[in-house]
């Protein structure tokens, strides 16, 4: 007929938009999308950087076309996807680990946040709040920021709050944040958000220094560390067995670099 049926298939609809590009099955795509009964292709949050999305910098599209499930526990799950890459009569396939979703995560939303938490008392340096653990995949305790998910229905802002008081006692406001960032983008499709709060030590509510939740305070300790300097405090817990968070090392790189930039001028 003029007009042939719908695809119903990820896979089907993924080949008749790479064969769109090159000028053929334009009424079959067509058809889908008036249909409304072509499938999502991405779900989860996996999204697509299409031709428009590059603002030209790729000369040629490169899409997800289908993610199968290999593999689920309650927190981890392994997926396999079928990409599209130049020539794009070729699909690849990709092995990621994602944690699983009641629903789609929201555009701009991230996984969890991290706090740079910065305490500043009279008469002293400011200094880095940051949380010592114990981590299975690493088998041994590292160095980190506060840190935690975001819970449905909370903000971002409302979650780093709320992980900085459980993980140590602090209370503060927040002066800064970033965007979402991804972790390992060849791996997992986690992300997080960095939110810096200022901690004025000097006040009741902070004076007693690290009074955690109690369900945090058995599994984490926290400590100290001066901005000045950063960079050789975290090469010194590192030599002796911490494994350090990379966002610290990023953190104290700026820093210096900060301080560099300052001096030329």
């Amino acid at each position: 007929s003029d007009h042939p049926s719908p695809p119903h298939s990820e896979r089907e609809f993924a080949m008749l938009r790479i064969s769109l590009l090159r000028g053929v099955n334009k009424h079959r795509l067509n058809s889908a999308y008036k249909s409304g009964r072509h499938p999502i292709l991405l779900s989860h949050s996996v999204r697509a950087m299409s031709q428009d999305d590059a603002k030209g910098e790729f000369p040629q599209q490169q899409e997800v076309v289908s993610r199968k499930e290999l593999f689920r526990t309650p927190f981890l799950q392994l997926v396999e996807i079928e990409y599209t890459r130049p020539p794009f009569d070729r699909l690849r396939k990709w092995q990621m680990a994602e944690r699983p979703r009641a629903k789609p995560r929201e555009p701009g939303s991230a996984d969890a946040v991290c706090v740079f938490c910065i305490v500043k008392k009279k008469g002293e340096g400011s200094k880095l709040v940051v949380v010592k653990q114990f981590r299975p995949p690493l088998g041994k305790f590292t160095v980190e920021l506060p840190a935690g998910l975001i819970d449905e229905g909370e903000s971002f802002q409302e979650a780093a709050l709320r992980e900085l008081k459980e993980e140590t006692g602090y209370s503060g406001r927040i002066v800064g944040s970033s965007g979402v960032q991804y972790l390992s983008p060849g791996l997992t499709n986690e992300c997080v958000r960095t939110v810096t709060v200022e901690v004025d030590g000097d006040i009741v509510q902070n004076a007693d220094t690290f009074v955690q939740s109690a369900s945090d305070a058995t599994f984490i300790k926290c400590d100290l560390l001066p901005l000045k300097g950063l960079t050789k405090a975290l090469q010194g817990l590192e030599a002796d067995g911490y494994g350090v968070k990379a966002m610290l090392y990023s953190f104290a790189q700026g820093l210096e670099m900060q301080e560099a930039l300052a001096s030329d001028q």
